[in-house]
């Protein structure tokens, strides 16, 4: 059977360890969680009415927004994923709450949160690093910075927010979708050893993923703490570094050029590129257990440009933790025969 890259991550329990973490933090449930214990905070202060948006997104972030009651306008994003600075200047004002995305971890976000400031200072802040752990404490100067656990590291749920700002809910039920994510992880664990069927663990993945709406207002699970505690943070990141870097150099030599190429001093969570003919070329890839995710399908009921336009070309090349230089090429080698 040929090794399964991309998808969830599978839990090792022999990899867990003793050591909690997160003891102290501000923890939820998901991103999408904790966006949304944000902005409920923020409605509070009866200053800010609307929250502006960039035109790419994930879906889930709109969903958070909408939950809030906040008016929701968008900003452009340029093709490289910039801000198209005039487009936010003309919608920026001091009732606005921008939020900023840290697009596959390899964005500037401290530049940009100066950009805002320099556009209305009194503007709230928000810096999204859903995609970008290890760029957390670049963002302190946002009024709030918040990240998933689970996007990158085998984590089945959780969520961190930081902010000096006084008010934020601490919720003290666990959420209930992570025992199907818990199950589906080990699951997967014993599929890589060919014990079990992948149907299995994937079954138990979706289910987690349909209960992530409906757990808001719960927190991370201990056993998310438990793993977090125990993880070599240094050596995670040096490893995407390594695989983001080779898989940069050999998309020069077949003349493909990524949507994001400056990953210097970034962790980056994918290598995003543009491709005619994405779908065709997924499909090869999935005949050789090879799964790039797309980022993001079309917001439903939205004519964003960006979004439009990506939904339809971005394919997002895996190249996390788990894999080394032979797993990328494999998934390049795809990629160069049928471009």
């Amino acid at each position: 059977m040929q090794k399964v890259i991309g998808g969830e991550f599978d839990i090792d329990l022999a990899k867990i360890g003793t050591k909690y973490s997160l003891n102290n933090a501000h923890v939820f449930s998901s991103g999408r969680a904790a966006l949304y214990h944000i902005l409920k905070l923020l409605s509070t202060y009866n200053k800010f009415t609307k929250v502006l948006l960039p035109d790419y997104l994930c879906e889930s972030v709109i969903d958070a927004v909408r939950r809030s009651k906040f008016e929701i306008e968008f900003y452009n994003i340029n093709s490289d994923l910039s801000i198209d600075l005039e487009s936010l200047q003309k919608k920026c004002c001091d009732s606005s709450i921008v939020l900023l995305i840290n697009y596959f971890g390899c964005v500037d976000i401290a530049q940009q949160i100066k950009m805002v400031r320099a556009i209305k200072s009194s503007s709230c802040v928000i810096a999204d690093n859903v995609q970008g752990y290890y760029a957390m404490s670049e963002s302190n100067e946002a009024d709030f910075s918040f990240t998933s656990l689970r996007k990158i590291f085998p984590v089945p749920d959780g969520a961190i927010v930081e902010t000096s700002v006084n008010g934020l809910e601490i919720l003290t039920r666990e959420n209930t979708f992570v025992a199907s994510k818990i199950a589906g992880g080990i699951l997967k664990h014993y599929a890589k050893k060919n014990i079990i069927d992948d149907f299995l663990y994937l079954d138990f993945f979706n289910k987690g993923e349909q209960g992530i709406n409906e757990n808001y207002d719960a927190r991370v699970s201990d056993f998310s703490k438990l793993i977090f505690g125990n993880l070599d943070f240094d050596a995670i990141s040096n490893r995407r570094k390594d695989n983001a870097t080779f898989v940069l150099e050999c998309l020069k030599q077949m003349t493909i050029k990524p949507i994001i190429s400056n990953i210097e001093n970034y962790t980056p969570l994918f290598i995003p590129i543009r491709i005619k003919n994405r779908d065709e070329i997924r499909k090869k890839m999935f005949s050789k257990n090879i799964f790039c995710p797309i980022h993001w399908p079309e917001p439903k009921g939205l004519n964003l440009f960006r979004s439009n336009e990506l939904a339809k070309s971005e394919l997002s090349l895996v190249i996390d933790q788990r894999y080394n230089k032979e797993d990328m090429k494999s998934m390049l080698d795809i990629l160069d025969k049928f471009q």
